[in-house]
Protein backbone atom coordinates (compact mmCIF):
# COMPACT_ATOMS: atom_id res chain seq x y z
CA UNK A 1 0.00 0.00 0.00
CA UNK A 2 1.42 3.34 -1.03
CA UNK A 3 0.57 6.54 0.78
CA UNK A 4 1.72 10.12 0.52
CA UNK A 5 3.33 11.15 3.75
CA UNK A 6 2.74 14.80 4.52
CA UNK A 7 5.84 16.87 5.13
CA UNK A 8 6.22 19.89 7.29
CA UNK A 9 6.54 23.08 5.26
CA UNK A 10 9.78 24.45 6.65
CA UNK A 11 10.73 28.10 6.51
CA UNK A 12 13.84 29.10 4.64
CA UNK A 13 16.47 28.90 7.36
CA UNK A 14 19.49 31.21 7.14
CA UNK A 15 22.54 31.15 9.38
CA UNK A 16 24.74 34.23 9.68
CA UNK A 17 27.95 34.75 11.61
CA UNK A 18 28.17 38.43 10.67
CA UNK A 19 25.91 41.03 12.26
CA UNK A 20 26.32 43.27 9.20
CA UNK A 21 25.22 40.57 6.74
CA UNK A 22 22.33 39.51 8.97
CA UNK A 23 21.18 43.12 9.32
CA UNK A 24 21.36 43.59 5.54
CA UNK A 25 19.24 40.48 4.87
CA UNK A 26 16.64 41.42 7.48
CA UNK A 27 16.53 44.99 6.17
CA UNK A 28 15.74 43.76 2.64
CA UNK A 29 12.65 42.16 4.15
CA UNK A 30 11.65 45.12 6.32
CA UNK A 31 12.52 43.35 9.58
CA UNK A 32 14.14 45.53 12.26
CA UNK A 33 17.59 44.37 13.33
CA UNK A 34 17.50 44.56 17.10
CA UNK A 35 20.16 42.17 18.37
CA UNK A 36 20.30 41.28 22.00
CA UNK A 37 23.41 42.66 23.62
CA UNK A 38 23.64 39.76 26.06
CA UNK A 39 23.21 36.82 23.66
CA UNK A 40 25.72 35.17 21.34
CA UNK A 41 22.91 33.77 19.19
CA UNK A 42 19.48 35.03 18.20
CA UNK A 43 16.67 34.01 15.86
CA UNK A 44 14.23 36.15 13.88
CA UNK A 45 11.17 34.57 12.25
CA UNK A 46 8.92 36.31 9.74
CA UNK A 47 6.95 36.03 6.53
CA UNK A 48 7.52 38.14 3.45
CA UNK A 49 6.04 37.78 0.00
CA UNK A 50 4.34 34.48 0.80
CA UNK A 51 7.56 32.89 2.09
CA UNK A 52 8.52 32.06 5.66
CA UNK A 53 11.98 32.75 7.01
CA UNK A 54 13.95 31.86 10.12
CA UNK A 55 17.18 33.83 10.40
CA UNK A 56 19.75 32.75 12.97
CA UNK A 57 22.60 35.05 13.94
CA UNK A 58 25.43 33.15 15.62
CA UNK A 59 27.66 36.02 16.62
CA UNK A 60 30.54 34.41 18.44
CA UNK A 61 34.27 33.92 18.39
CA UNK A 62 35.19 30.87 16.26
CA UNK A 63 37.40 29.60 19.08
CA UNK A 64 34.42 29.13 21.43
CA UNK A 65 34.08 25.68 22.97
CA UNK A 66 32.45 22.98 20.81
CA UNK A 67 29.90 22.08 23.50
CA UNK A 68 28.85 25.68 23.96
CA UNK A 69 28.33 25.88 20.19
CA UNK A 70 26.15 22.77 20.28
CA UNK A 71 24.02 24.07 23.12
CA UNK A 72 23.39 27.43 21.47
CA UNK A 73 22.63 25.82 18.10
CA UNK A 74 20.11 23.44 19.69
CA UNK A 75 18.53 26.39 21.50
CA UNK A 76 18.13 28.39 18.28
CA UNK A 77 16.90 25.27 16.43
CA UNK A 78 14.10 25.01 18.98
CA UNK A 79 12.95 28.54 18.09
CA UNK A 80 12.95 27.60 14.39
CA UNK A 81 11.06 24.34 15.06
CA UNK A 82 8.37 26.09 17.10
CA UNK A 83 7.94 28.68 14.35
CA UNK A 84 7.56 25.96 11.70
CA UNK A 85 5.03 24.03 13.78
CA UNK A 86 3.01 27.12 14.70
CA UNK A 87 2.92 28.08 11.01
CA UNK A 88 0.82 24.97 10.36
CA UNK A 89 -1.42 25.67 13.37
CA UNK A 90 0.29 23.24 15.74
CA UNK A 91 0.62 25.39 18.85
CA UNK A 92 1.02 22.38 21.13
CA UNK A 93 3.04 19.81 19.19
CA UNK A 94 3.39 16.26 20.42
CA UNK A 95 6.72 15.63 22.12
CA UNK A 96 8.02 13.25 19.45
CA UNK A 97 6.95 15.57 16.62
CA UNK A 98 8.77 18.47 18.25
CA UNK A 99 11.88 16.35 18.81
CA UNK A 100 12.08 15.30 15.14
CA UNK A 101 11.78 18.87 13.91
CA UNK A 102 14.36 20.16 16.41
CA UNK A 103 16.68 17.30 15.39
CA UNK A 104 16.40 18.15 11.68
CA UNK A 105 17.01 21.86 12.22
CA UNK A 106 19.84 21.26 14.71
CA UNK A 107 21.58 18.91 12.28
CA UNK A 108 21.46 21.47 9.51
CA UNK A 109 22.58 24.36 11.73
CA UNK A 110 25.47 22.28 13.11
CA UNK A 111 26.60 21.25 9.63
CA UNK A 112 26.51 24.84 8.39
CA UNK A 113 28.13 26.27 11.53
CA UNK A 114 30.94 23.75 11.88
CA UNK A 115 31.75 23.99 8.19
CA UNK A 116 32.04 27.77 8.65
CA UNK A 117 34.07 27.34 11.83
CA UNK A 118 36.51 24.91 10.23
CA UNK A 119 37.15 27.30 7.32
CA UNK A 120 37.46 30.23 9.71
CA UNK A 121 39.97 28.49 11.94
CA UNK A 122 42.03 27.49 8.88
CA UNK A 123 42.11 31.14 7.82
CA UNK A 124 39.84 30.82 4.79
CA UNK A 125 37.06 33.32 4.32
CA UNK A 126 33.68 31.66 5.00
CA UNK A 127 30.65 31.97 2.75
CA UNK A 128 28.50 35.10 3.02
CA UNK A 129 25.72 33.17 4.75
CA UNK A 130 24.49 29.63 4.73
CA UNK A 131 20.88 28.88 4.13
CA UNK A 132 18.52 25.95 3.95
CA UNK A 133 15.54 26.07 1.65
Amino acid sequence: MERDVPTLPMPEVRLYHSRRKCERFLGRHGVPFEPSECADAQTWTFEDGGRSYAVVLFDCDPSIDYWDDMGMLAHEATHVALYALRAIGDDEPAEEEMCYVVQAVTSWLCEAHFSWKERRLRGKKPDAGAYLV
